[in-house]
């Protein structure tokens, strides 16, 4: 064995026969979980731990390790091993993914410290993240006709992912597994339609002018996208701008495309901290028909204005989080001659830039190719392959 002197220095690599599959892929990092230490586990492989040159341990299913933190140091031990180091990377032996916590994963899992915290991190390539992103993201539902879609979806997962990676390098992870970043839920949520997408679609990321593009998605437009400086307050971006959807929109087909919410005005006037009740409600639009400015008049004369679509989406949340969409209408409900309830009437869900995931699936079913979807939601970018020749 390695004198532990040198390996307390070393960041530490583990490959496997089986994930070697991506030879030669971008990989991403994803943020699994933090936890306290010191935290004992069992091993469901059969794995290997090592460095980019050399495995220095075989570790049999079922035997216990456990991690323990030191500053920036991480000591991964067992009763016949101790090895400290500032990261190591765990990967199943001889299987394509390895088990934690229940899930599995395709690539290693990398232990390191993060303050008094371990933090756990899977390494994969970005293919197989894709693989373990489409289904939550997209649906599990594997009809053909929704092949297309898939792919264009799988384009623009991988985009995305790379976008994340290319603004973390000197981060110890580059995305979060929920919709902070992208759903990712590992190997077992694999469908074999969505794997196939992926596959037809190795490599392929969206480009503008020669540079990667910025990429969002969200769930349905309700009827249009909305330019990217409207939502999250960017500088304009030439191909993330709002694009009607169709009449009837493609993404009609979503269920609860339609949607309704109702508040009680006492609710409202209480998060917009105002002393009186709310006698009127005006709205500013959007070119895409999304609310974008709240005015609410008070009964003493004073005045409320919640500005820009997300913090309105903010303002009538509930319990199941934000609300739908900003792509809505105002009703009131009054009770002698005062608002008790805000009847909010609206389409579509999502943040509504870039692609549009049913309108997608929409376009799909009426035979449309995954190229020309994407070009529709990202006007004026183009397809090119990470593995294509320079």
């Amino acid at each position: 064995m390695r004198d532990l002197r040198i390996l307390a220095f070393a960041a530490f690599l583990v490959v496997s026969a089986r994930a070697q599959n991506d030879c030669g892929a971008p990989t991403v990092r994803v943020a699994l979980e933090r936890f306290s230490t010191p935290f004992e586990f069992a091993l469901a492989d059969d794995a290997t731990i090592g460095d980019t040159t050399a495995t220095f341990a075989t570790f049999t299913k079922g035997e216990r390790l456990t991690v323990r933190t030191a500053g920036s140091m991480i000591e991964i031990r067992t009763p016949r091993l101790r090895l400290m180091g500032t990261s190591f990377r765990i990967a199943a032996l001889d299987a394509d993914a390895i088990a934690w916590r229940e899930r599995r994963y395709r690539g290693c899992l990398e232990f390191s410290a993060s303050g008094d915290d371990a933090l756990l991190v899977n390494v994969l390539s970005i293919d197989a993240y894709v693989r373990g992103c489409l289904p939550p993201e997209m649906g599990y539902n594997e009809s053909p006709d929704r092949f297309e879609a898939l792919k264009a979806a799988a384009v623009a997962v991988r985009s995305f992912g790379l976008m994340k990676k290319r603004a973390s390098a000197d981060l110890p992870y580059d995305l979060e597994r929920d919709v902070r970043d992208q759903v990712y839920e590992g190997y077992d949520v694999e469908k074999p339609l969505h794997n196939e997408a992926t596959d037809e679609t190795r490599g392929e990321i969206l480009y503008h002018q020669g540079e990667p593009a910025i990429v969002f998605y969200h769930g349905s437009c309700g009827g249009a996208t909305e330019a990217v400086e409207r939502v999250f307050g960017s500088d304009p971006i030439p191909y993330l701008v709002s694009v009607e959807d169709g009449d009837p929109p493609n993404c009609a087909i979503k269920p609860n495309f339609e949607w309704s919410a109702r508040f009680s005005e006492p609710t409202i006037r209480k998060r917009l901290g105002a002393g009186a009740p709310v006698v009127e409600i005006l709205t500013t639009r959007a070119a895409s028909g999304r609310v974008e400015r709240m005015s609410f008049r008070l009964q003493n004369g004073e005045e409320r204005t919640t500005e820009g679509q997300q913090e309105i989406r903010r303002l009538f949340r509930d319990e199941k989080g934000v609300l739908m969409s900003a792509r809505f209408r105002v009703e009131t409900v009054r009770r002698d001659g005062r608002i008790a309830t805000i009847v909010l009437r609206g389409t579509g869900s999502g943040h509504g830039v870039g692609l549009c995931q049913w309108g997608a699936i929409g376009l799909s079913q009426k035979g449309t190719t995954y190229e020309d979807i994407l070009k529709r939601y990202f006007p004026g970018t183009e397809i090119h392959n990470l593995y294509d020749a320079d």
